[in-house]
C-alpha cells in the first residue's frame, strides 16, 4: 500500500483552503476541443453542426453555453422569429421573422386582437339594429312561404281538398260540398267513377303540396344564405377595423401584413364560432371552456 499510494507536498499550495481558490472557467485539459467549438461557431453559413460528446458531469453542456453567449454578445441582436398559423397547411406552422423584441410585442397584441374580437364581434350582434335588420329578412322569406301555402290551399279547395297539418307534414283531406271533411265511411259510398274523380283530384293536390315543399326548402337555403352574408358584413365591419389599426403598426412586414390579412379572412369565414362561444356547454352549472378557429 505505501509503495502504490501518492503523496503531495502541501508545501506547494498557497491557500489554506478551496474557498479562496480562483474558479477555473473552462474545461481543463480540453483546449483543442473548445478551439473546434469556436473555429465551428464563427463558421457563419448555414449547413454546418457541431457535436460535442464525453463523459457526463464533465463541464460540456456549461462550457458550450459559455461559449455561445460570450459570441452572442459580440454579435448583433438575432431577429425575432414567429410561429403562426398556416391556413393552407394547418399542420405545417409558417414562420415570420421581426426585428429584436417585435416579436413578442406582436404575440401580445394578437393576443389582445382575439381577446377584444371574442367580446366585440357578439356585442355587435345583440344590438338593435342587428336584430332588425336580420329579422326583417327571416320575415320576408317566411311572408313568401305563408304566401306559397296560402295559394297551395286555394287550389286544394277549388279541387274540393283540405290540407291538414299531420305528423310527417301536410296531407289533403277531401271535402264534402258542405265544406266539411269527408270521412272514410262516406268516401266508401260514393259511385265508382266519384271516388276515381276524388283520388285523381288527391294526386294532383299530393304533387302541389311537393312541389310547394320543394320551394319552401329553396327559400330556406336562400334565407340561411342571406343571413350568413349578412353576418359576414356585420362581422367584417368589427374586425377589419381592428386588423387595419394592426396593419398600420406593421406596414414594413409584408409577411405579418399578408398573415393578418388571413386572419381577418378566417374570422369573417367562421364568425359562428364567435356567436357559439357565448353558448359555451355547461356542467353543474360551471361552463366549460371550447376551443373555436379563433384559437388558432
Amino acid at each position: 500500500f505505501e509503495q502504490l499510494k501518492r503523496s503531495y507536498d502541501l508545501k506547494g499550495f498557497t491557500c489554506e483552503t478551496t474557498e479562496t481558490v480562483p474558479e477555473i472557467k473552462g474545461m481543463i485539459g480540453q483546449d483543442r476541443a473548445i478551439r473546434a467549438i469556436e473555429f465551428g461557431l464563427n463558421i457563419d453559413s448555414p449547413g454546418y453542426n457541431i457535436y460535442v460528446a464525453g463523459v457526463s458531469d464533465t463541464g460540456r453542456t456549461s462550457t458550450v453555453e459559455r461559449i455561445l453567449k460570450e459570441l452572442a454578445a459580440k454579435k448583433e441582436p438575432p431577429n425575432d422569429w414567429c410561429y403562426v398559423h398556416n391556413f393552407q397547411d394547418p399542420d405545417q406552422p409558417r414562420r415570420i421573422g421581426l426585428s429584436p423584441g417585435k416579436g413578442r410585442q406582436w404575440q401580445k397584441e394578437m393576443k389582445d386582437l382575439i381577446g377584444s374580437l371574442r367580446i366585440e364581434i357578439p356585442k355587435a350582434f345583440e344590438t338593435k339594429d342587428y336584430k332588425e335588420r336580420s329579422s326583417k329578412i327571416s320575415e320576408s322569406y317566411e311572408d313568401r312561404k305563408r304566401q306559397l301555402l296560402s295559394d297551395t290551399e286555394k287550389e286544394a279547395r277549388e279541387r274540393g281538398f283540405q290540407i291538414k297539418r299531420t305528423p310527417l307534414g301536410f296531407a289533403p283531406v277531401p271535402l264534402k260540398s258542405d265544406g266539411q271533411p269527408l270521412s272514410e265511411k262516406e268516401f266508401g259510398k260514393l259511385h265508382l267513377e266519384e271516388r276515381k274523380q276524388i283520388e285523381e283530384n288527391m294526386k294532383s293536390v299530393q304533387k302541389q303540396i311537393k312541389q310547394t315543399f320543394e320551394q319552401f326548402n329553396l327559400l330556406d337555403r336562400k334565407s340561411k344564405d342571406q343571413l350568413t352574408k349578412f353576418n359576414k358584413e356585420v362581422a367584417l365591419f368589427v374586425v377589419g377595423y381592428r386588423i387595419d389599426n394592426l396593419k398600420a403598426k406593421y406596414k414594413d412586414y409584408p409577411e405579418v401584413l399578408h398573415h393578418l390579412d388571413e386572419v381577418k379572412a378566417d374570422l369573417v369565414e367562421n364568425v359562428d364560432d364567435f356567436l357559439r362561444a357565448q353558448e359555451e356547454p355547461s356542467f353543474l352549472g360551471v361552463k366549460i371552456p371550447t376551443r373555436g378557429s379563433f384559437m388558432k
